[in-house]
């Protein structure tokens, strides 16, 4: 049997113990970002040659997605292709339910369906997403883009000081 000071100790820490993931996830930003394939016509010369391509938000590469490392990735993703797709996000350290394999990690997301990717950037470097359905069918159609996680030095001060960064 517990006695009463080796309950409230124990209380006490349990407390302190189930406030602390919510204190460490206080202290990190999360960057939101919406990323929506879809089939868009690409104009590629002035002779009028074209072709529909699949491309993040209409843009060849998709957008530039930012963050600093310790942040939290927050990215809604809507499919609007006529096949499934997911997002890899290669090089990233990543929670391997937002990794984006199909069958492995994730289910493919249908068209018409979305899906929330969330997850903290750990590591600092430029990484890049891409589509990892029929990966060489769909990257070469255009679904990919840059994703840079910066360094948390402040730059403007590193250069003030003369730091190499």
């Amino acid at each position: 049997m517990l006695s009463r000071r080796e309950f409230l100790n124990f209380s006490a820490a349990t407390i302190a113990l189930t406030s602390l993931p919510n204190e460490i996830q206080s202290n990190q930003l999360i960057r939101n970002y919406k990323l929506t394939a879809s089939i868009t016509p690409h104009l590629f010369d002035k002779k009028g040659v074209s072709d529909n391509l699949w491309l993040y938000n209409k843009q060849t590469p998709g957008p530039i997605i930012e963050a600093k490392e310790n942040d939290v990735l927050r990215v809604e993703f809507v499919n609007n292709l006529h096949v499934a797709t997911t997002i890899h996000w290669h090089g990233i350290k990543n929670i391997n339910k937002m990794d984006g394999v199909p069958y492995l990690t994730q289910d493919p997301i249908q068209p018409g369906e979305s899906f929330l990717y969330e997850f903290p950037v750990k590591n600092a470097g430029t990484f890049w997403y891409h589509a990892h359905v029929e990966t060489w069918k769909q990257i070469s159609k255009g679904l990919y883009g840059p994703l840079v996680v910066k360094n948390q030095v402040d730059y403007n001060q590193a250069k003030n000081q003369n730091l190499y960064i």
